[in-house]
């Protein structure tokens, strides 16, 4: 379906201080979802310390948060995913305090 997107979600291993993968390291894949772009907010998995969102095919908005975090589009706060590009978010610091623990996706207005 062109409404979806993919969540990658790494573990510890993946992260780095610089807020990127690195091509020397093997990052730890939790787990990989497919979700409806009006799914609301999705809960991350306890480990997870870095994310990959891909769309598959349409452009939308995300946006990291808590249980209650709401993305819109053009909004302030919200990460835009262009057609059948990706995003990658830092879930867990360089100091090990969680940032998120959810993301919601938003279609593009």
């Amino acid at each position: 379906m062109a409404n979806e997107c993919i969540f990658e979600e790494y573990g510890p291993q993946a992260y780095k201080s610089s807020g990127q993968l690195s091509g020397s390291a093997i990052p730890k894949l939790i787990t990989t979802q497919t979700k409806d772009i009006g799914t609301l907010s999705n809960a991350l998995n306890g480990a997870t310390a870095y994310v990959v969102v891909q769309a598959k095919g349409t452009a939308f908005w995300v946006k990291p948060g808590a249980s209650d975090a709401s993305a819109a589009a053009n909004t302030a706060g919200n990460l835009y995913v262009p057609a059948n590009g990706s995003k990658e978010i830092v879930i867990v610091d360089e100091y090990g305090n969680k940032l998120y623990t959810h993301l919601d996706t938003a279609a593009d207005a």
